[in-house]
């Protein structure tokens, strides 16, 4: 079975399954953002966390790590 994975964030730096294969590649009109207030895995409602999105943009891109 394959399974692409688009690495961005936390994901990048704490990744937590093995995987066969990591190619450099991009998402055209998407940039990566740190401002999704979460609050399901990581923060509190009185004190979300500032986690990694990705925005719609267009003509931005986003580059990073697919596994």
């Amino acid at each position: 079975m394959v399974f692409w994975v688009f690495g961005y964030g936390s994901l990048v730096w704490n990744l937590v399954f093995e995987y066969d294969e990591k190619v450099i590649r991009f998402i055209k009109d998407y940039k990566r953002v740190f401002d999704l207030a979460c609050i399901d895995h990581k923060g509190t409602p009185k004190s979300p966390a500032r986690t990694c999105a990705l925005e719609n943009v267009e003509g931005a891109f986003c580059v990073n790590s697919t596994l």
